[in-house]
């Protein structure tokens, strides 16, 4: 194997290396479901701001320029940052919305 040639007489930093992976890959599977949620909650809220848009009749550009952003960042805004409560309620302000937040739990509970 390559790691006995590498490390032969050093049996400590085999055991090290070993120990570093298996944290990761512990990690992993609770790093991959929180990326997976906050992906699904960001496209969630973009979609709504969209629809919201759209039944309003209100340009990117106008939002944009209330909220002093140019349309680039506007968009970026919307559809890749991870927006703070703070400005999620600004933007919605600004939209003449509110946020109505729905939570449930991972798996619904079966009653006998």
């Amino acid at each position: 194997m390559i790691t006995e040639t590498k490390t032969k007489g050093k049996p400590g930093l085999v055991r090290e290396t070993l120990r570093r992976l298996h944290r990761r890959l512990l990690l992993l599977p609770t790093v991959t479901t929180k990326a997976v949620i906050n992906e699904r909650v960001r496209a969630k809220i973009a979609a709504d701001i969209l629809v919201m848009m759209k039944e309003s009749g209100t340009p990117a550009e106008n939002l944009a320029k209330v909220l002093h952003l140019t349309n680039a960042e506007m968009r970026e805004w919307i559809w890749s940052r991870d927006l703070t409560i703070s400005e999620l309620v600004n933007l919605l302000y600004q939209m003449d919305s509110e946020p109505y937040f729905i939570i449930r739990p991972h798996k619904t509970k079966e009653t006998s």
